[in-house]
This record gives structure tokens, C-alpha cells and sequence, in this order.
């Protein structure tokens, strides 16, 4: 070998050995920046260039690229995750409206769940014991909106009149030949027995029977009546739920449904001029609490001293409610509460106050039906069926006939349905001082913003009130 051939062999040889430090460092540099080579040649367990001794040339290897993850700064990991959880979020909200139900409300007393049906196999007649225009003239809205061509389900309304009022006739009259859903009856001698029997019998039909001063009743109340009376066969009629009831306005007192209301201390005389359009009690006085316990004149038994004077209302608590005429209320249809018009008052203001509250539900005693079991309870708003009534010995007193002397005999209760709530304007005994008070005024405004049509419109009557 010459000296040339020599130089330019150990040159080669320089060179390759360069290129393969270069090619380590390039390997070395690669893993510290994040990327991954896979070793398949066993032979080697330290160096990524093996150089053959034996052979003089470089070995060569077999390497696989795996995936790799580039280096990124903090704040593009952030960005990353912040948009995975956004898109997890809102993967989660759209499943959750796509699936989610509304919990069942709370449980209250109102806890009627019952489907109310018209019955096809039955006519509903309401049968009207008439003889007072005054009243009938604001439960005339309510009928009207009871019949069935307008939702309701009455296909009849019989004025069973007992009246020698010219006056009171002729204007009943008048109303029913305007609306050929109303009828009349005459009663010739006025015997409850002759009353029931001859006008209200007829077996395919189911009976309202209402009094004339019924002022007020809920939509649901007829439904409610009647399909408690079909859903129980083997009872004798079913009542409402009547404010201003002898044994009612107990039952409302320990059911927190009564407010404390008290004829105002200063002397002011009831305001009728408004008594086309108020009925809202948050309109009235306040009474002034510090005078409650010494009230002049006051008699809660009848409320004599206080006839004509206009009612405040007081805070609502436990001991002012003590100190109101209803504390003096028993659970006896001969007890106070059958003469104290102060009462019936306080029963009546109540009732307006938890109607513009919307707590009615205060009234419901259950669910299920309330058995009078053979106890006497007032006939306001009764469904009876007219098979029924063909098998009653009805006599003098009609109300003690249907609620404790049949119902004892032939096995079948007399039912109270508490969801059914109508309003009882007074008895005979609380007439003159009702009459007294605004509150006659106060549910012909109710009647007038909420339940007649507009070309029904009521007024006041002169010299009745």
C-alpha cells in the first residue's frame, strides 16, 4: 500500500467514525426531547450504535417508532382541559333534559288525585229551594256557569219556589224564560216530604239540592259531590263542605282555616257604596291589637251592640284568634254557631281572606269522604240520587230525616265530601245581623270579577241591604 492509499484509508475511516458519534448524539437528543425508539436487537443493551470488532463496520440495528407527545407549555394543557370538561358539561345537561321528570309536588292536604267524569247513565239537575231574589241573583252566576253547554255539569236548574213574594216570583220567573236550561216548580203547601218526593224522584237523574243563599261554591264542588256520591253506592247522599255551618265551624277552627276578624273599635258604620266591585279582606282596617282585650259592648254570643258596624281585621295569630267570636264555636248543629251571627260573620270573612290568599286547601279535612255516622248536619248542598229519595219517609224535618233517622235505618251513611266547599249566608237566627255587615256586597264583587260574564253583571238591591 503507498503512502497515498494509506492517508486516504485512514481519512475513510475517520469519517465513518464521525458519522457515527453524530448519529448517537442525534439518537441521544431525540429521547430527551420526548421521542421514543423501540430496540428489536437484543445483543445490546446499553448503546443505541454496537460497533462489530470482529467485522469493522457498524452492526445494524432494527428500531419501531411509537407515538409520541410533542412538548407543550402548562398553558396549552390547560386549554385542553378546560375544553374537555366544557364538552363533558354539556354532554351531561343535554342528557339530563332529555331524561329528567319533575318531582311530585310535596304532600298537602289537597291531596285529591281522583279523574272527575260527567256520568252519561245520569241527568244532574240542581234543585233550588227559592224565595229570596237578593241571594238568587248572585248565585245566578254560578249556575249559569255550572251548566254544561258552558263546561259545566248541570243539564238542569229547577227554582222549587216557596214564596207568596209577588215580587221574589215575578223575577224568578223572568230569569228562567231566559235560559231554557232553567225551570220553575211550584211548592202549593210546602211540606218538606211533598217537596222531595214530587219534584225530586226521578230515577235517572242525580239531585243538587242548594238552599237560595248559597253565595258561593267552588268549580269542583258539583263534580266533587257527585262523584264521591257514584263512587260510594251504598251511601245515602253525599253534603259539601258549607262555611257557615253549625258543625262546620268547628272543624274550619281546628283546621287553622279562620281568621281573627272583630267589628271595628271606632264606631264606623258599613260603606255600601262599594259593594259593586270589593271583596279582597287586605283592604279592610287593621284592628288595632292593643284593643282587643277590652272591646266595649261586644257580646260574642250575638253581637248585638255591633250590628251595622263595618269588621277589621287583626293579626293573624293564635291569641288573637281566642279572642274572636269564633273561639266560643262547638261541634253541635244547635250551638252557637246556629245563632251567633258574629260567627257566621267571622266564618264569611275568613273564607274571602283564604280565597285572595288561595288557601282553600285549609278547608279539606282528608282525602276520603267524612262519615257523619247517624250525626245531624246542615242540608245546604246535598247530591242525592232520585232512587234514593222514592225510598226516604221524609216528614217535617227534612235535614234530620236525611242525616240521622234514614241514614240509621237503612244502613247508609250520610257523607261529607271536605273538597267541596260552598258558602252558607245564614240561618234564620243570624239573618238580620249579616244583613248588617258588608258581606253580602263582598260576594256579589267577588261573583262579578270572577264568575259572571260580562252582560250578568250584579247590583246592589234597594232596601235590602
Amino acid at each position: 500500500m503507498t503512502k497515498d492509499d494509506y492517508e486516504q484509508s485512514s481519512l475513510l475511516s475517520t469519517m465513518q467514525h464521525h458519522q457515527s458519534l453524530h448519529k448517537t448524539a442525534s439518537q441521544d437528543s431525540d429521547m430527551e426531547s420526548g421521542s421514543s425508539l423501540t430496540q428489536l436487537n437484543d445483543e445490546d443493551d446499553d448503546g443505541w450504535m454496537v460497533k462489530d470488532s470482529t467485522k469493522g463496520r457498524a452492526r445494524s440495528k432494527d428500531y419501531r417508532f411509537t407515538l409520541t407527545i410533542p412538548q407543550t407549555s402548562f398553558r396549552t394543557h390547560l386549554a385542553y382541559g378546560a375544553t374537555i370538561f366544557a364538552l363533558f358539561f354539556i354532554a351531561v345537561t343535554l342528557l339530563r333534559m332529555a331524561f329528567w321528570r319533575a318531582p311530585p309536588p310535596p304532600p298537602s292536604r289537597s291531596i285529591a288525585t281522583t279523574t272527575m267524569v260527567i256520568p252519561h247513565n245520569y241527568r244532574i239537575q240542581a234543585s233550588v229551594f227559592y224565595g229570596r231574589r237578593a241571594y238568587v241573583d248572585i248565585l245566578d252566576c254560578y249556575l249559569q256557569r255550572n251548566l254544561k253547554k258552558n263546561g259545566g255539569w248541570l243539564d238542569e236548574v229547577n227554582f222549587l219556589i216557596h214564596t207568596d213574594d209577588e215580587e221574589d216570583v215575578a223575577w224568578v220567573e223572568e230569569l228562567i224564560s231566559q235560559h231554557p236550561e232553567f225551570t220553575a216548580s211550584y211548592v202549593v203547601d210546602w211540606k218538606w216530604a211533598q217537596i222531595w218526593k214530587r219534584h225530586m224522584s226521578r230515577s235517572d237523574t242525580i239531585y243538587i239540592k242548594m238552599d237560595d243563599d248559597v253565595l258561593w261554591f267552588s268549580d269542583d264542588a258539583i263534580p266533587h259531590v257527585v262523584t264521591t256520591l257514584l263512587s260510594n253506592p251504598s251511601s245515602l247522599a253525599v253534603s259539601a263542605n258549607a262555611i257557615n255551618s253549625p258543625e262546620g265551624n268547628w272543624l274550619h277552627y281546628h283546621q287553622d282555616a279562620i281568621h281573627p276578624f272583630l267589628p271595628t273599635p271606632f264606631n264606623t258604620s258599613v260603606n255600601h257604596s262599594n259593594s259593586l266591585t270589593e271583596w279582597r279582606t287586605s283592604s279592610m282596617l287593621s284592628y288595632p291589637t292593643h284593643l282587643a282585650d277590652r272591646y266595649p259592648g261586644w257580646n260574642f254570643s250575638t253581637g248585638v251592640n255591633s250590628i251595622g258596624l263595618e269588621w277589621s281585621r287583626m293579626e293573624r295569630t293564635s291569641r288573637n284568634l281566642h279572642k274572636t267570636p269564633i273561639a266560643l264555636g262547638t261541634y253541635d248543629p244547635f250551638g252557637p254557631a246556629w245563632t251567633s251571627w258574629a260567627i257566621a260573620a267571622q266564618q264569611h270573612y275568613s273564607l274571602l281572606a283564604n280565597l285572595e290568599d288561595h288557601t282553600l286547601d285549609r278547608y279539606y279535612i282528608s282525602d276520603r269522604p267524612w262519615n257523619m255516622q247517624y250525626g245531624r248536619y246542615s242540608i245546604n248542598f246535598v247530591a242525592i240520587k232520585g232512587s234514593t229519595v222514592q225510598v226516604l219517609d221524609i216528614h217535617g224535618d227534612d235535614e234530620s230525616d236525611l242525616t240521622e233517622a234514614m241514614p240509621k235505618k237503612l244502613g247508609k251513611p250520610f257523607l261529607l265530601e271536605t273538597r267541596a266547599l260552598v258558602s252558607h249566608f245564614s240561618f234564620g237566627p243570624q239573618a238580620s245581623g249579616i244583613l248588617g255587615t258588608d258581606l253580602l256586597g263582598r260576594y256579589r264583587g267577588f261573583a262579578n270579577e270572577m264568575v259572571c260574564e260580562s252582560g250578568n253583571k250584579k247590583f246592589p238591591w234597594s232596601g235590602f241591604e
